[in-house]
């Protein structure tokens, strides 16, 4: 998923099209928040192994023994920073480990309210703010009810994306859409994870998956 999010970035970053073919816009900056990932180690060279202009992607970064940002406490951090840069594209990953610690996960109510002042960020910066989060154990599910915690996370969002491996083809993934407000569903997509000459791991698309599974 996290891949996912980067392959995306560096395409917005240079203008480059969309894994499905489509073209992509003038070239804009982008802002990532990894909980997972340093931002000097990790992020930025899998940044620039996907191609992305470094010039316009910012690894939204902290100092050692620093605590995460947390939101939506300190949502003037994260506008002041996509202000700065005129980010298009901002990637919480995962939106789990950045929110308050007051936000009870399990509940619908609470998700909302957290989420909310990030919805009112992005429409007054004109941006798309893109949350991940892991999959729940339980299996044979509708796609909505995969994601963890509440529904309340996926409710909250305009567009979903579920990626998950294929089960038909080995060392494949799919990334399918279970929920879109805006359009009709999009083609699921096929891609595996290859390394760069660099060494960091990078997304090689394979086009429309045949993969109903998901």
């Amino acid at each position: 998923k996290s891949l996912v999010t980067l392959d995306l970035c560096a395409r917005i970053t240079t203008g480059r099209a969309y894994p499905d073919g489509q073209p992509g816009p003038a070239p804009a900056s982008v802002v990532v928040l990894s909980g997972d990932d340093g931002a000097r180690d990790v992020i930025t060279g899998r940044l620039r192994a996907a191609g992305a202009d470094m010039a316009r992607a910012q690894a939204f970064d902290r100092e050692p023994g620093e605590a995460l940002l947390r939101l939506p406490g300190q949502l003037a951090r994260l506008e002041a920073a996509v202000a700065r840069r005129g980010a298009r594209y901002v990637v919480i990953d995962p939106i789990t480990a950045f929110l308050d610690l007051n936000v009870n996960l399990a509940c619908d109510r609470s998700v909302h309210a957290a989420l909310a002042p990030l919805a009112g960020l992005a429409q007054r910066r004109g941006c798309v703010i893109h949350m991940i989060r892991h999959l729940n154990k339980g299996g044979g599910q509708n796609a909505l009810y995969r994601g963890l915690h509440s529904i309340g996370f996926i409710a909250n969002c305009r567009v979903g994306w579920l990626v998950a491996c294929d089960p038909g083809v080995a060392n494949q993934y799919v990334v399918a859409q279970p929920k879109s407000n805006l359009d009709l569903p999009q083609p699921s997509l096929a891609y595996a994870i290859e390394s760069h000459e660099s060494g960091n791991p990078v997304i090689a698309w394979r086009g429309l998956s045949q993969c109903n599974a998901l």
